[in-house]
Protein backbone atom coordinates (compact mmCIF):
# COMPACT_ATOMS: atom_id res chain seq x y z
CA UNK A 1 0.00 0.00 0.00
CA UNK A 2 1.13 3.41 -0.55
CA UNK A 3 2.24 5.34 2.47
CA UNK A 4 1.11 8.69 0.98
CA UNK A 5 -1.77 10.54 3.19
CA UNK A 6 -4.90 10.06 0.54
CA UNK A 7 -8.81 10.98 2.04
CA UNK A 8 -11.01 10.70 -1.36
CA UNK A 9 -12.70 8.02 -2.37
CA UNK A 10 -11.28 7.58 -5.44
CA UNK A 11 -7.63 7.82 -3.76
CA UNK A 12 -8.54 5.12 -1.41
CA UNK A 13 -10.19 2.69 -4.41
CA UNK A 14 -6.81 3.43 -6.65
CA UNK A 15 -4.62 2.15 -3.38
CA UNK A 16 -6.80 -0.75 -2.70
CA UNK A 17 -6.31 -1.84 -6.40
CA UNK A 18 -2.88 -1.59 -6.66
CA UNK A 19 -2.54 -4.18 -3.30
CA UNK A 20 -4.69 -6.39 -4.11
CA UNK A 21 -3.96 -6.80 -7.51
CA UNK A 22 -0.62 -6.72 -6.78
CA UNK A 23 -0.92 -9.22 -4.18
CA UNK A 24 -3.11 -11.91 -5.78
CA UNK A 25 -3.91 -11.25 -9.82
CA UNK A 26 -6.39 -8.72 -11.68
CA UNK A 27 -8.74 -11.70 -12.18
CA UNK A 28 -9.13 -12.45 -9.09
CA UNK A 29 -9.82 -9.05 -7.31
CA UNK A 30 -13.84 -7.93 -7.68
CA UNK A 31 -15.41 -4.64 -7.67
CA UNK A 32 -16.67 -5.79 -4.63
CA UNK A 33 -13.01 -6.59 -2.92
CA UNK A 34 -11.71 -3.22 -3.84
CA UNK A 35 -14.67 -1.40 -2.93
CA UNK A 36 -14.71 -3.31 0.93
CA UNK A 37 -10.52 -3.25 1.74
CA UNK A 38 -11.25 0.52 0.65
CA UNK A 39 -13.79 0.81 2.72
CA UNK A 40 -16.14 2.95 -0.07
CA UNK A 41 -19.37 2.65 -1.35
CA UNK A 42 -20.28 0.36 -4.65
CA UNK A 43 -21.97 3.64 -5.99
CA UNK A 44 -18.46 5.94 -4.98
CA UNK A 45 -16.32 3.40 -7.58
CA UNK A 46 -18.78 3.66 -10.54
CA UNK A 47 -19.07 7.88 -9.84
CA UNK A 48 -15.29 7.66 -10.40
CA UNK A 49 -14.86 4.49 -12.91
CA UNK A 50 -16.78 2.64 -15.38
CA UNK A 51 -14.94 -0.44 -15.28
CA UNK A 52 -12.56 -2.19 -13.07
CA UNK A 53 -10.45 -2.13 -16.30
CA UNK A 54 -10.25 1.72 -16.08
CA UNK A 55 -9.64 1.29 -12.46
CA UNK A 56 -6.28 -0.99 -13.20
CA UNK A 57 -5.60 1.30 -15.88
CA UNK A 58 -5.41 4.43 -12.76
CA UNK A 59 -3.79 1.82 -10.34
CA UNK A 60 -0.97 1.30 -13.14
CA UNK A 61 -0.19 5.15 -13.45
CA UNK A 62 -0.76 5.74 -9.92
CA UNK A 63 1.57 3.12 -9.33
CA UNK A 64 4.32 4.32 -11.92
CA UNK A 65 3.97 7.97 -10.54
CA UNK A 66 4.67 6.86 -6.77
CA UNK A 67 7.83 5.07 -8.16
CA UNK A 68 9.51 7.69 -10.60
CA UNK A 69 10.43 9.92 -7.78
CA UNK A 70 12.92 7.36 -6.58
CA UNK A 71 14.00 6.67 -10.38
CA UNK A 72 14.81 9.52 -11.03
CA UNK A 73 17.32 9.49 -7.37
CA UNK A 74 19.18 6.50 -8.42
CA UNK A 75 19.42 7.25 -12.33
CA UNK A 76 19.98 10.95 -11.45
CA UNK A 77 22.96 12.35 -13.77
CA UNK A 78 25.27 13.40 -10.98
CA UNK A 79 25.39 9.71 -10.22
CA UNK A 80 27.84 7.68 -11.86
CA UNK A 81 26.21 5.65 -14.47
CA UNK A 82 27.42 2.19 -13.65
CA UNK A 83 27.07 3.03 -9.69
CA UNK A 84 22.96 3.70 -11.16
CA UNK A 85 22.52 0.68 -11.68
CA UNK A 86 23.80 -0.92 -8.34
CA UNK A 87 21.38 1.47 -6.67
CA UNK A 88 18.90 0.28 -9.19
CA UNK A 89 19.19 -2.85 -7.89
CA UNK A 90 19.16 -1.66 -4.55
CA UNK A 91 15.64 -0.09 -4.80
CA UNK A 92 13.71 -3.05 -7.04
CA UNK A 93 15.01 -5.32 -3.99
CA UNK A 94 13.64 -2.66 -1.29
CA UNK A 95 10.74 -2.31 -2.79
CA UNK A 96 10.14 -5.98 -3.21
CA UNK A 97 10.96 -6.92 0.25
CA UNK A 98 8.95 -4.15 1.66
CA UNK A 99 5.48 -5.34 -0.13
CA UNK A 100 6.65 -9.10 0.83
CA UNK A 101 6.84 -8.04 4.29
CA UNK A 102 3.19 -6.35 4.15
CA UNK A 103 1.45 -9.15 1.84
CA UNK A 104 3.63 -12.47 3.34
CA UNK A 105 4.72 -13.49 0.20
CA UNK A 106 6.94 -12.18 -2.97
CA UNK A 107 5.07 -9.78 -4.97
CA UNK A 108 6.58 -9.47 -8.24
CA UNK A 109 6.12 -6.48 -10.60
CA UNK A 110 2.40 -5.32 -10.95
CA UNK A 111 2.24 -4.21 -14.40
CA UNK A 112 3.50 -7.95 -15.28
CA UNK A 113 1.28 -9.66 -12.65
CA UNK A 114 -1.87 -7.89 -14.30
CA UNK A 115 -0.32 -8.17 -18.02
CA UNK A 116 -0.15 -11.55 -18.24
CA UNK A 117 -3.39 -11.86 -16.92
CA UNK A 118 -5.40 -9.43 -19.63
CA UNK A 119 -2.62 -9.95 -22.76
CA UNK A 120 -4.95 -10.91 -25.09
CA UNK A 121 -8.32 -9.67 -23.25
CA UNK A 122 -8.24 -5.55 -22.46
CA UNK A 123 -6.23 -3.39 -25.27
CA UNK A 124 -6.55 -0.80 -23.42
CA UNK A 125 -5.04 -2.27 -20.02
CA UNK A 126 -2.56 -3.55 -22.40
CA UNK A 127 -1.68 -0.57 -24.01
CA UNK A 128 -1.51 1.20 -20.58
CA UNK A 129 1.24 -1.54 -19.52
CA UNK A 130 3.28 -1.53 -22.77
CA UNK A 131 3.69 2.10 -22.06
CA UNK A 132 4.80 2.44 -18.87
CA UNK A 133 7.44 -0.42 -19.94
CA UNK A 134 8.69 1.87 -22.18
CA UNK A 135 8.87 4.61 -19.50
CA UNK A 136 11.02 2.03 -17.79
CA UNK A 137 13.65 1.20 -20.42
CA UNK A 138 13.95 5.11 -21.35
CA UNK A 139 15.99 5.28 -18.11
CA UNK A 140 17.96 2.52 -19.02
CA UNK A 141 18.62 4.21 -22.44
CA UNK A 142 19.87 7.10 -20.39
CA UNK A 143 22.47 5.67 -18.36
CA UNK A 144 23.68 3.23 -21.22
CA UNK A 145 24.24 5.85 -23.35
CA UNK A 146 26.61 7.88 -20.43
CA UNK A 147 28.45 4.40 -20.00
CA UNK A 148 29.23 4.35 -23.70
CA UNK A 149 30.38 8.30 -23.38
CA UNK A 150 32.48 7.20 -21.23
CA UNK A 151 33.97 3.58 -22.22
CA UNK A 152 32.39 1.39 -19.56
CA UNK A 153 30.62 0.14 -22.24
CA UNK A 154 31.12 -0.15 -26.02
CA UNK A 155 30.64 2.90 -28.14
CA UNK A 156 28.79 1.55 -31.02
CA UNK A 157 26.38 -0.12 -28.29
CA UNK A 158 22.07 -0.27 -29.18
CA UNK A 159 21.29 1.38 -26.56
CA UNK A 160 17.99 0.32 -27.44
CA UNK A 161 17.84 -3.19 -27.83
CA UNK A 162 19.95 -3.46 -24.74
CA UNK A 163 17.68 -1.41 -22.23
CA UNK A 164 15.13 -3.36 -23.35
CA UNK A 165 17.18 -6.70 -22.67
CA UNK A 166 18.24 -5.31 -19.47
CA UNK A 167 14.75 -4.55 -18.43
CA UNK A 168 13.38 -7.72 -19.98
CA UNK A 169 16.28 -9.70 -17.55
CA UNK A 170 14.99 -7.84 -14.59
CA UNK A 171 11.17 -8.49 -15.52
CA UNK A 172 12.10 -12.04 -15.56
CA UNK A 173 13.98 -11.85 -12.52
CA UNK A 174 11.18 -10.56 -10.66
CA UNK A 175 8.74 -13.25 -12.14
CA UNK A 176 10.95 -15.97 -10.99
CA UNK A 177 11.03 -14.42 -7.52
CA UNK A 178 7.54 -14.53 -6.95
CA UNK A 179 6.93 -17.91 -8.39
CA UNK A 180 9.49 -19.21 -6.39
CA UNK A 181 8.29 -16.32 -3.04
CA UNK A 182 12.24 -16.16 -2.24
CA UNK A 183 13.70 -12.62 -2.45
CA UNK A 184 17.31 -14.81 -1.70
CA UNK A 185 19.21 -14.38 -4.67
CA UNK A 186 17.83 -11.66 -6.67
CA UNK A 187 20.39 -9.06 -6.07
CA UNK A 188 23.18 -11.24 -6.97
CA UNK A 189 20.73 -12.31 -10.06
CA UNK A 190 20.07 -9.01 -10.98
CA UNK A 191 23.60 -7.30 -10.66
CA UNK A 192 25.58 -10.13 -12.98
CA UNK A 193 23.22 -10.47 -15.66
CA UNK A 194 22.73 -6.84 -16.14
CA UNK A 195 26.56 -6.64 -16.14
CA UNK A 196 26.83 -9.79 -18.68
CA UNK A 197 24.02 -8.12 -21.01
CA UNK A 198 26.58 -5.38 -20.58
CA UNK A 199 29.64 -7.41 -21.76
CA UNK A 200 31.43 -5.45 -18.37
CA UNK A 201 32.46 -6.77 -14.99
CA UNK A 202 32.17 -5.40 -11.56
Amino acid sequence: MSKRCKFSSKDKLIDAAKYLMWKQNYHQVGVDMICKYANVQKGSFYYYFSSKSDLGIAALEDHYEEFRPKLDEVFSASISPKERYFRFIDLVYDVQKNMSDNCGRVCGVLPVTIGVEISGQDQNLRDTIQDIMKRYEMYHQSALRDMAAEGIVAKDIDVEIVAARIHNFIIGCLVMARINNSLSSLKDEMKSGILDIMNISA
